[in-house]
C-alpha cells in the first residue's frame, strides 16, 4: 500500500505546483528566513504540531520548477527533511540538482533514530524534531557522504567511479565559490587525499580504462610495499589553527587586533579556556606562565607562521557569534524540558527558531 494516495489533477488543482501547508507556513517562513521541505503531508504536519510552522510538503511528487519558483519568493534557505531510506536519499539528491543552480542554500535534516519527521515526532516529540534540525548537514557534505556509501573506496574501480561522479557535482557547486570549497574539503577528506590532489583528479580527463590502469598500478605498488615491509616517509601535516589558537597567538603578538574581539572564556574549548581564565588582561607574559601552559602556547605559536589580518579577525568574530547562539540554543532546550505550560514552551520555541534563523544567516555570509 502506498504511503500517500493522491487525487487526480484537475483544472484548478495540480500536484506539481502545490505545496501542502504553504498558506499557513508562508508568514513563518518569511520571519525565520528558511523553509523545511518535506516529502509528505504527515511529515509537514508533524513539524506544525511541534510548533515549527515553517514546514511545507510536496504532494507525493518530486520537486518541480513551479515549487522552486514559489519558495524562491519567500527565502533562499531550505532544509530538506526527506525520509532516511534509499528512496528519500535519491529524492534529496535529485532536489539538490534543481535547487543548487537556483542559488538556494540547502541543508539536509538527518533522521537517525526514525525514518522521517512523522515517526520522529511520534517517538520523541518536539525535542526529537529540534535535534533533527540541529543535526542538519550542508548539501556539500550530504552529497559526498551519499556518493561514498555507493562505492568501495578501497577498491581502485570504486574509487575512480566515485571521483567520476564527484565531477558532476563539482560543476553544480561551482556557481558558489564558498560551497565549492566546502565540497572540496569534504570530498578530499572522504577520498583520503589532499585538496589539491583531489582537484587534479577531478580536472583530469582520463578515460575509464586509464583510470582503472592507474588504480591497478597503485594497488600493485601498495602490495609490493607491504610485502617488502617498506616504510615510506610520512610528510608532516600541519594542523589548521582554530579560533582558540588565533586568540592566544593574537594575545601576545597582535594586542591591538585582540582588543577588537569580545568574548568570554566559557565560549572556548580546551586549554585556551584555562589560559584566558588566567589572562584576564594584557599583562600576562610568557615567562609568568606555568610549564604546561607555556608548552601549550609554544604549540600554538608553531601552528601559525603567517600574518594575522582583518579577514582572520572577522572569521574569529563570526565563529564566536555562532558559539554564543549555540550556547543560547542549548539553554533554551534545557528550559523546554522543564516548563509545563504550553504557552511558555511556545514562547521558548519561537525564540529558538529566531536564533536558528540568525545562525543560518551568519553561516551564509560570505
Amino acid at each position: 500500500v502506498p504511503k500517500y494516495l493522491n487525487s487526480q489533477d484537475t483544472l484548478i488543482f495540480k500536484k506539481s505546483s502545490t505545496l501542502y501547508l504553504l498558506s499557513f507556513a508562508k508568514e513563518y517562513i518569511k520571519q525565520v528566513d528558511y523553509v523545511i521541505l518535506c516529502e509528505g503531508y504527515f511529515d509537514a504536519l508533524a513539524f506544525h504540531r511541534a510548533g515549527i510552522k515553517n514546514a511545507v510538503a510536496t504532494l507525493g511528487t518530486a520537486l518541480t520548477k513551479s515549487h522552486i519558483y514559489k519558495l524562491k519568493k519567500l527565502t533562499p534557505n531550505i532544509v530538506l527533511a526527506f525520509d532516511s531510506d534509499s528512496a528519500g536519499i535519491k529524492a534529496a539528491l535529485r532536489s539538490l540538482e534543481m535547487l543548487i543552480p537556483e542559488g538556494f542554500n540547502v541543508a539536509i535534516a538527518k533522521f537517525e533514530q526514525a525514518k522521517d519527521a512523522d515517526e520522529t515526532y511520534s517517538k520523541f516529540g518536539v525535542e526529537g524534531l529540534v535535534r533533527v534540525l540541529d543535526n542538519s548537514i550542508g548539501a556539500e557534505q550530504f552529497v559526498v557522504e551519499s556518493l561514498a556509501k555507493q562505492y568501495d573506496l578501497s577498491n581502485p574501480s570504486g574509487f575512480n567511479t566515485f571521483i567520476k561522479n564527484l565531477r558532476n557535482w563539482e560543476r553544480l557547486f561551482s556557481s558558489n565559490p564558498r560551497s565549492l570549497e566546502k565540497f572540496y574539503e569534504h570530498a578530499s577528506a572522504t577520498a583520503g587525499v589532499m585538496k589539491e590532489e583531489l582537484k587534479s583528479l577531478l580536472a583530469s580527463q582520463q578515460s575509464q580504462n586509464q583510470g582503472n590502469q592507474y588504480g591497478q598500478y597503485n594497488q600493485q605498488s601498495r602490495s609490493y610495499q607491504q610485502q617488502q615491509n617498506i616504510q615510506l616517509p610520512k610528510t608532516p601535516v600541519k594542523k589548521v589553527p582554530t579560533t582558540e589558537d588565533y586568540l592566544v597567538y593574537m594575545y601576545f603578538n597582535y594586542p591591538e587586533l585582540f582588543k577588537q574581539i569580545e568574548f568570554t572564556p566559557d565560549l572556548l574549548e580546551g586549554k585556551a579556556r584555562e589560559f584566558f581564565l588566567i589572562a584576564k588582561d594584557l599583562n600576562v607574559s610568557l615567562d609568568s606562565l606555568s610549564k604546561h601552559m607555556g608548552e601549550y602556547v609554544k604549540e600554538v605559536f608553531d601552528k601559525i607562521d603567517f600574518e594575522v589580518d582583518d579577514k582572520i579577525v572577522e572569521y574569529i568574530k563570526k565563529d564566536l557569534e555562532l558559539r554564543r547562539i549555540d550556547k543560547r540554543i542549548a539553554e533554551i532546550d534545557a528550559l523546554v524540558l522543564k516548563v509545563t505550560s504550553d504557552e511558555e514552551k511556545r514562547i521558548l520555541l519561537k525564540a529558538r527558531t529566531e536564533l536558528v534563523r540568525q545562525k543560518m544567516k551568519i553561516k551564509n555570509q560570505k
